[in-house]
């Protein structure tokens, strides 16, 4: 049952969470309140990862679209509504992404190689590395891996991750320094555990 626009309009300012559990009950003014909130940060992220602002649209559209469907799957105690929309965004435009490279002609994909694409090797490499990321970070106390997700892959600034962290700012330097040091030892050879 969807609230009156008045009741809508009164709740605007409702924390993302309560906005997805809303569109999980079929309340569709949710969507545009997460859409006014996130869509410029969508688009930048997709505008980023593809450099095609067409493709960005694309992806905010889809991600939304995935939001809507998918509200009642979003689990707080699993991630912030931020996080998980963001996954969302993340893997709409890797699809898309994925998808232009299947279905490029071959004059196009010869193009897209020669402008934006990396050869085999580089995307190879590129995996690679972000399997060793991804490994590394599970070498990280939980709060080291906390606040390194939430700074360089969620997108929160530091103050904001202290924030949702409620701890001081300085409390967030120190552990993304550490977290920094020891994942340089971990990649240097080490186990990067102190």
């Amino acid at each position: 049952m969807e609230m009156e626009p008045l009741d809508a309009e009164r709740n605007g300012d409702l924390p993302d969470g309560e906005l997805l559990a809303a569109l999980a009950r079929g309340e569709t003014w949710a969507i545009d309140r997460l859409y006014d909130r996130h869509a410029s940060y969508v688009y930048g992220l997709a505008l980023r990862m593809t450099n095609d602002p067409q493709l960005a649209e694309e992806a905010v559209q889809d991600t939304f679209v995935s939001v809507w469907r998918a509200a009642a799957a979003f689990d707080p105690e699993r991630a912030s509504a931020r996080t998980w929309l963001v996954t969302i965004a993340r893997r709409r435009t890797l699809d898309l992404v994925r998808k232009r490279r299947r279905h490029a002609l071959p004059s196009e994909s010869t193009d897209l190689a020669a402008d934006a694409a990396p050869d085999p090797a580089e995307e190879v490499e590129s995996l690679l590395l972000a399997q060793e990321v991804r490994s590394a970070l599970e070498h990280l106390s939980p709060r080291l891996r906390q606040a390194v997700e939430m700074t360089y892959y969620s997108g929160y600034s530091h103050r904001e991750a202290a924030e949702r962290l409620g701890v001081p700012l300085g409390t967030v330097k120190s552990r993304l320094r550490l977290a920094v040091q020891q994942l340089g030892r971990f990649f240097a050879g080490g186990d990067g555990k102190t």
